[in-house]
């Protein structure tokens, strides 16, 4: 792939030399940038195949610029090679944390590169290709890139806190019903949802959390959706006769629907996986088609793991004490 484009993010003009020298040898064509946000707006001007970026540069360093590229669906398969002078482990560990492809060290020699760009580029999955707004971005002042970045960094923390809040529940009560209960409260300041589910596959129990008016027969016909996809997980079919269906209704909305509305006119359901299997079940249902914006269903993503560990030691503990 000798005419692959390559990003060369450096404030050292003597290792772009070098980069660049190594690179364009082989083929490459190559582009550069001096700081972080110059190498963002040269990402959407130029469209590179990869990047190779400096951790420490002005403006912004290259954690940041990887993160910032990763959260654009765009460009997030883009390959990412840190080139950079932190050789520490913890640097390693953070740099591919952020996303980066590969991490390497400045005192590299040319037949490491090539290797490392060559390996990147051949195990790239297929790019969505340029945004439609990859004009503007590349015309996107510093104070504009430093606001994303802020932004994002917001967004990081707002999901961090609940993925530490679902993850703090599990030390408040011992009850499975009562946590469950909570789970589903808690998915409920963030999402707008009638009813929430969490089914246990093989114990074929299904606890449905009310969280907003509905009617009895909402209530029958959530736990039948909910059943109706445990079957395509569990190990033999599910009837729903054979199920255990409760009900968790802390502020009395059980009756209290309009008979008109269908509160199960957005049906969600995600897997659960612990232990590198599929334990459980989480179900949404909204009166509303569509009701889930693409960014509630991002965090619902976000937080799955976490929810997945609560339920998964709920369930054995529960287990444990009954037998």
């Amino acid at each position: 792939m000798g005419s692959a484009k390559i990003l060369i993010a450096d404030d050292s003009v003597t290792l772009q030399r070098v980069v660049k020298s190594v690179l364009t040898q082989q083929g490459y064509d190559v582009v550069l940038a001096d700081d972080g946000v110059e190498a963002i707006r040269k990402f959407y001007s130029e469209r590179p195949d990869l990047v190779i970026c400096d951790i420490l540069m002005p403006k912004m360093n290259g954690y940041l610029v990887c993160r910032l590229l990763k959260e654009d669906w765009s460009a997030e398969a883009i390959p990412f090679i840190m080139l950079t002078s932190q050789d520490a482990a913890s640097d390693r560990y953070r740099g591919i944390k952020t996303g980066a492809t590969a991490y390497l060290s400045k005192d590299f020699d040319a037949s490491m590169l090539v290797e490392a760009v060559g390996e990147a580029l051949e195990n790239a999955e297929p790019s969505e290709g340029p945004g439609e707004e990859d004009e503007e971005r590349a015309e996107m002042t510093d104070a504009e890139i430093l606001s994303r970045v802020s932004d994002m960094l917001d967004r990081k923390l707002y999901e961090a806190t609940l993925v530490n809040e679902i993850s703090t529940l599990a030390t408040q009560s011992s009850d499975y019903g009562e946590l469950i209960a909570s789970v589903l409260g808690l998915i409920g300041s963030f999402v707008d949802f009638a009813m929430g589910a969490v089914a246990l596959i093989e114990e074929k129990s299904i606890g449905i959390f009310v969280n907003k008016p509905v009617l009895f027969e909402d209530f029958e016909t959530m736990g039948s959706h909910v059943t109706e996809n445990m079957g395509a997980y569990a190990a033999e079919p599910v009837h729903v006769d054979d199920v255990n269906i409760w009900m968790v209704d802390p502020d009395g909305n059980m009756g209290q629907g309009e008979v008109d509305e269908d509160p199960l006119a957005t049906f969600v359901c995600m897997p659960l996986r612990a232990q590198n299997q599929i334990v459980a079940l989480l179900a949404l249902s909204a009166p509303v088609a569509n009701a889930f914006s693409e960014k509630e269903l991002s965090i619902m993503r976000l937080i799955e793991p976490a929810v997945a560990i609560v339920v998964d030691n709920a369930r054995l503990y529960d287990r444990t004490r009954t037998d």
